[in-house]
């Protein structure tokens, strides 16, 4: 049977019917207080992966599954100060897929594109529920990021024609010349939210 532990305590969610993760953390969530929200879950000492969340609870015997909770705030700061390194990364994709266009590489290079676009959707859904939760960290942020994703999804929506008509150099350069250095106002951005 799986250990499971919030704060550092043993908790009774370990000695339940739960099927799946879903159901553990949901049966966790229940239970802890209302004004807390769950910050980690970790599974033997690692961050979940999606082959975890699952995985029948049933298999995950000898193993402790940890549950850090905190304040809103604790959440939102906590996920503020991984973005800019989310940012990097989709930096990192698009200067690759640059390169590959560059050279003519087409389907490498839009593969790389499309797994950037696709970290920028799932990087703007997460930012919306960081900013559904309303924190002070914030408060009066929000139109300035609004205007970041306006010239993000205009230069993407540029790429695109670029793309329908196979202009391959152009959309390096749109990448390089462009997108790269919008992305990098947005690092600065996420960057100065925690000062």
């Amino acid at each position: 049977m799986v250990s499971v532990k919030v704060d550092g305590e043993e908790h009774f969610a370990g000695q339940s019917d739960a099927r799946s993760m879903d159901e553990l953390i949901e049966l966790v969530k229940a239970s802890i207080d209302p004004d807390s929200m769950i910050t980690s879950i970790q599974l033997a000492g690692e961050n979940l992966t999606d082959q975890d969340w699952t995985r029948p609870v049933a298999t995950m015997t000898e193993q402790t599954v940890e549950i850090a909770t905190g304040t809103k705030e604790d959440f939102v700061k906590q996920r503020l100060s991984s973005s800019p390194d989310v940012v990097t990364h989709m930096i990192e994709l698009l200067e690759d897929a640059a390169q590959l266009f560059e050279v003519s590489a087409s389907f490498e290079g839009s593969e790389k594109f499309k797994k950037a676009i696709d970290e920028f959707q799932a990087f703007l859904g997460w930012f919306n529920t960081l900013f559904s939760l309303k924190p002070v960290v914030l408060e009066g942020r929000e139109e300035e990021f609004i205007a970041h994703v306006v010239k993000l999804t205009a230069t993407s929506e540029e790429l695109l024609q670029q793309q329908l008509h196979q202009s391959w150099w152009a959309i390096s350069e749109t990448i390089r010349k462009t997108l790269v250095p919008q992305l990098e106002e947005l690092r600065n951005y996420c960057s100065g939210l925690m000062d």
